[in-house]
């Protein structure tokens, strides 16, 4: 069987030249069933031209003992690359020349399970990892799909180096919770994380449960996710962990703002920004760097900016336009556009024409963003071609600051999403 799956891989066509070579590495090596490893993915072009790396690739796992499989995965929403047959990018990942791009799977809590799957990868034991790359890979999943034979032939997939990876058995409170586990498969992380905290705190799985506080408790939630990163989670968890803090932070800063607290909310904007600082320039993930990124070019605020808030809800100066990013929308022409919401919190309909304090930049200023805003929320208001690396709207006393290639991926929804919009707004 073996055999017959490896025989069949090879045969599969791709995109790709020889010059491609793509290595992995798994972290941590060794882990307990049902907290998954990342999976460091390192393509490099050892060419003298761009090379296209394929949409899809697959898990091929050899046990101690028995037949070889290929690993069925999950795909992790937002990732750069995807596994098994899912359907492609639409666009796709370029490496250029004596260029190595990361791909890695990072396994954090809450980011979507790519290992998790497959049950075989939760029997305690040893395991040979290799990653097969290849823009047809699904052709090995379904024999009877044949190669069109008016286009020429392609060079075979490429297959990655091989590492170890042990499940351990687990024991003690860690074989208890176990036990627990299995009957409820990926969700355990958010049903049994109030049962696994406080029965079992001393298990290695108490890392990956974080209780939820009811109500509006910054503090205590705070400190739950700082006690779950004194029990030694994986780096990309305790990254998303810290991520979180930060965010926690940003609201109590703005609960202090509502309750005229300059100095409370202050150094609440401070500690968020030292985490979200190094979470920008140090995080494993690019996706966490990105949302930290993100958070402290938008959400951080300095003495002054806080000052102004607070002076805007007691009337003192005009009311303002919040200005509030979406997403990054790919059409089908392979441009991408950049979409910007706002938000109006008073009672009354807020005018700010085109120029100064309304507008875009880089020029040109006006690109058909609203000059009328009225109450409430709209998430996609307007769309900018992103032409350049770095975008920002400016609204009255405010502004947005977009590196683009941070930028979330719009929801395959997004025309309903918009539509929905329109029909709420009359």
């Amino acid at each position: 069987m073996k055999a017959m799956l490896l025989a069949l891989l090879l045969l599969i066509t791709t995109t790709v030249s020889g010059q491609l070579q793509v290595t992995i590495a798994v972290e941590p090596q060794s882990s307990l069933p049902g907290i998954e490893p990342s999976l460091r993915v390192t393509a490099s072009n050892a060419g003298s031209a761009p090379i296209r790396v394929p949409e899809l690739t697959a898990l091929w796992v050899t046990p101690a003992s028995g037949e070889g499989f290929f690993a069925v995965s999950g795909t992790r929403t937002g990732a750069r690359t995807r596994y098994f047959p899912v359907e492609p990018l639409e666009e796709g990942i370029t490496v250029a020349p004596g260029a190595s791009l990361d791909l890695t799977f990072w396994a954090a809590s809450g980011t979507g399970s790519w290992f998790w799957a497959d049950k075989r990868l939760t029997v305690p034991g040893t395991y040979k990892l290799k990653l097969i790359v290849g823009s047809d890979i699904d052709d090995a999943f379904d024999p009877g799909r044949t190669h069109n034979p008016g286009l020429p032939p392609r060079p075979a997939p490429i297959p990655s180096n091989e590492v170890t990876y042990t499940v351990l058995e687990p024991a003690g409170e860690d074989a208890a919770v176990w036990s627990r586990i299995q009957s409820f498969g990926e969700a355990w992380h958010q049903v049994l994380a109030p049962e696994i905290w406080q029965s079992h705190p001393n298990s290695r799985y108490a890392a990956y449960c974080v209780p939820q506080v009811p109500g509006v408790d910054y503090a205590a939630a705070i400190a739950n996710y700082e006690a779950a990163i004194e029990k030694n989670p994986n780096p990309p968890t305790a990254e998303a962990y810290r991520l979180v803090i930060a965010q926690n932070e940003i609201w109590r800063m703005s609960d202090a703002i509502s309750a005229d607290s300059i100095t409370t909310a202050v150094a609440a904007s401070n500690r968020a920004g030292a985490i979200l600082t190094a979470l920008a320039r140090d995080a494993n993930d690019p996706d966490t760097r990105r949302q930290a990124a993100e958070k402290l070019r938008n959400y951080v605020l300095t003495r002054e900016q806080i000052q102004h808030e607070i002076d805007l809800q007691k009337g003192v100066g005009p009311k303002e336009v919040i200005p509030l990013l979406s997403c990054l929308e790919t059409r089908a022409d392979g441009k991408k556009f950049v979409w910007f919401g706002f938000e109006n919190e008073t009672a009354h309909e807020i005018k700010v024409p085109i120029g100064a304090e309304n507008k875009v930049t880089p020029p040109p200023f006006d690109r058909s963003q609203p000059t009328t805003f009225p109450p409430g929320y709209r998430n996609l208001a307007f769309a900018v071609a992103a032409d350049t690396p770095h975008l920002t709207w400016h609204i009255q006393k405010r502004q947005f600051q977009v590196k683009v290639s941070e930028v979330a991926p719009c929801p395959a929804n997004l025309q309903e999403l918009r539509e929905q919009e329109e029909q709420d707004r009359h």
